[in-house]
């Protein structure tokens, strides 16, 4: 049985891309796949788009066999009739597996600005979805509730009795990652806690991720406290930027103690974590699901700080991390503060965080849990 992985394959890397690539990578040795990528949206999206409902439809006339799509599942409306709905038609006319993975928290505000036309076209779709993989437990409640307010009148393959099929994969920390990983040096790092502090902050520079507040913080602790610290900024602007971000970014360039990196990549990002005592990301961001940022900083033995969105809480759980009731430039700082005076909590906090994150987010876990799944699908298929 083939495996038809569909997503986008071009274009800036993101935390979706990541993902699929991954899928590919964890299925490419033992299962017979190919990849439909949907086309990045350039001045050549028409022509490419032509081509890749083309290459849909060569599927739909030549493969009479039983086939498996793997659908990386888009949450705008543009993006759905474009990308997601050629797919799930297809899928849902050949009778084939459906397996739907979900990166992104919004997937109910997607379905809340629908019309009822487009609810009732989704609740035809999404009635054969054989699986979904999700992130954690908060993607999986909002696919329930979502599955609710479809109100499907008969029992689908991945719900029935509000019970959701639904399988974890958290994402995984890259491979590359590994040429600078050393344990002595983490540890070093950990132990000097409280001597030295770094402070770190690495995403895209958009105001909903929390950079305005991070700034705004740093600041504040160091001219009201007596903490010696320097601090770090990693990310790039997207589109147009508010004149709040655009101020605080220009008084960031201007402080000799924050260093504003823009992107960073290979070898400077991992060497700036491994260098990074603490790091925060105190993010309001209403897509916000399970932050890379914060799964890579984490590997490093940083401490972390952030906030209730996504699935951040239960990545930041059981003592691995701090979580802020709320995103305000004081909290951040009360909480900076704390950890660099409960020196021994916080050590045990970064070696926490360490471990589980070596253990949970490797490549191989990640493989093995898609390899299973998809196994699973084959046999009942």
């Amino acid at each position: 049985m083939k495996i038809y992985l569909c997503g986008s394959f071009d274009g800036p890397l993101t935390g979706q891309m990541q993902t699929l690539n991954g899928v590919y990578d964890s299925l490419k040795e033992n299962f017979k796949i190919s990849k439909i990528n949907f086309p990045y949206k350039d001045f050549l999206f028409p022509f490419k788009w032509v081509l890749f409902t083309f290459n849909l439809v060569y599927i739909l006339i030549f493969d009479k066999n039983k086939k498996v799509f793997y659908l990386l599942v888009h949450r705008t409306r543009i993006s759905f009739w474009l990308r997601d709905f050629p797919v799930l038609s297809f899928s849902y006319i050949t009778n084939s597996n459906l397996i739907c993975h979900l990166v992104g928290s919004d997937i109910e505000i997607f379905f809340n600005k629908l019309n009822l036309v487009e609810k009732f076209i989704l609740r035809k779709l999404y009635s054969k979805v054989d699986h979904w993989v999700v992130l954690g437990p908060v993607m999986e409640n909002q696919l329930k509730n979502l599955y609710q307010k479809l109100d499907i009148n008969k029992p689908c393959p991945c719900f029935s009795q509000g019970t959701l099929k639904a399988t974890t994969v958290g994402g995984f920390f890259p491979i590359e990652s590994d040429s600078l990983y050393d344990e002595k040096k983490i540890e070093k790092k950990i132990n000097n806690f409280g001597r030295e502090i770094y402070i770190g902050y690495m995403s895209n520079l958009i105001e909903e991720k929390g950079i305005v507040e991070y700034i705004e913080a740093v600041i504040s602790l160091k001219e009201k406290t007596n903490i010696s610290f320097k601090a770090w900024i990693g990310g790039i602007t997207l589109g147009n930027i508010s004149p709040r971000l655009k101020n605080a970014l220009v008084t960031a360039n201007k402080k000799e103690y924050i260093e504003v990196c823009g992107l960073l990549k290979g070898d400077d990002k991992w060497n700036k974590l491994m260098s990074t005592n603490i790091f925060i990301l105190p993010s309001y961001y209403k897509s916000e699901s399970l932050p890379l940022s914060l799964v890579e900083a984490m590997r490093f033995g940083s401490l972390c700080i952030s906030s209730d969105v996504g699935e951040i809480k239960n990545l930041l759980s059981n003592e691995r991390g701090i979580i802020l009731e709320e995103v305000k430039t004081e909290n951040i700082t009360n909480s900076i503060k704390k950890s660099s005076e409960n020196i021994e909590i916080s050590k045990n906090m970064m070696r926490r965080s360490n471990s589980y994150i070596s253990d949970e987010f490797s490549f191989d876990s990640f493989k093995s849990k898609i390899e299973n799944l998809v196994k699973n699908i084959l046999v009942k298929g």
